[in-house]
Parts: structure tokens; sequence; C-alpha cells
């Protein structure tokens, strides 16, 4: 992949994270270390990554992958499964997004906290116009509305102002 970012899911209370953009929760870091509880120290020692998130930003497409498939956390996947747990899959494909949206929620993520740059670079400023709503549509621009309806209103004095030229002049000639 070229131009990819990718960041780990890691809070500072081994939560989850929620991704707008995927209108889904991705599992975060759990490290015993940060928890009180010492028998989570003692089935998991070593800390579970958190799933990690790719965007190619050359083309939208994003990747939730989880680490957990990965041999050095092999005794931590095995431990999980024989809880009853069972894994996401490995890799998960979610093509076409759109970059600026995508990369705006994950600089959201990274800014409060709640992910990590693993590989590449967030950009200092994004490109484009980024979905800020997801529960019905992006709020119209305020002075694109009131420019519309001023050209709306302005057309409709036009036409009146004709209608009454016209009745004007059919006036002026029965009086005439």
């Amino acid at each position: 992949m070229s131009d990819t970012i990718e960041v780990e899911i890691d809070t500072p209370k081994n939560g989850d994270a929620y991704f707008q953009p995927l209108k889904r929760k991705l599992r975060g870091r759990f490290d015993a270390l940060r928890d009180a509880s010492k028998s989570a120290a003692k089935r998991f020692p070593k800390p579970i990554p958190g799933q990690h998130l790719l965007i190619d930003t050359a083309n939208g497409d994003c990747f939730v992958t989880e680490p957990l498939y990965e041999e050095e956390h092999r005794v931590s996947r095995e431990t999980i499964e024989k809880r009853g747990f069972r894994l996401p899959e490995r890799r998960e494909v979610h093509r076409g997004g759109h970059v600026p949206t995508l990369l705006h929620w994950v600089k959201n993520l990274v800014d409060a906290g709640l992910a990590r740059v693993v590989s590449g670079k967030l950009p200092d400023k994004i490109d484009g116009k980024p979905r800020l709503r997801f529960h019905g549509e992006d709020r119209p621009d305020k002075d694109k509305v009131l420019a519309d309806a001023v050209a709306a209103q302005t057309a409709a004095v036009d036409r009146q102002t004709a209608v009454f030229e016209a009745l004007l002049r059919e006036l002026t000639k029965k009086r005439g």
C-alpha cells in the first residue's frame, strides 16, 4: 500500500474506541499494569495489543487488523479463546472511504489519547471537508442557505414586477 497511516487503539484505561466512519467500536489495548486486578495480571502478564486501523490515503481503503493472530501474541490469543471468546477476523476491509473523513476521525482518536500512531504520519492539515455527522445529513452552510433564499426571493419579486407591469400596460390601454 502507498501512503498508509496505521494506528493502534490504546486508551488510558484499557477501553475500546468508537470509530465514526465505520460506525463501530474497535478493541483497545489491554495492559494489566493499568488494571488494579491482580488476577488479570496473572492471566495476561504481557499486554494484549489493541486492534489496528490502517488507512490508505491514496484511495480511502481502510483496514481493521487483529494483531492477536500474529505469532508473538499466540499465548494471549489461546488464553482468550480458552475462555470462550471468539476473535474477530484477521483483517476487515472497507473500500473507497472518504479520505478527509477517515483522517479527521483518526486524528481525533490520536489527539484524544485513544489511539497511537504505529506507522506513517498524520497530516498537519487535512485537505477536503470531512463528514462530521453520521446520524442524518450534514448541515448546510448557513451563508449558502441565506444566499439561496435571497436569490429565490429576488426572483419572485422580479416575476411579480413583470406581472404588475403587464397589468399596468393593459389598464393604460383601456383608459387611453
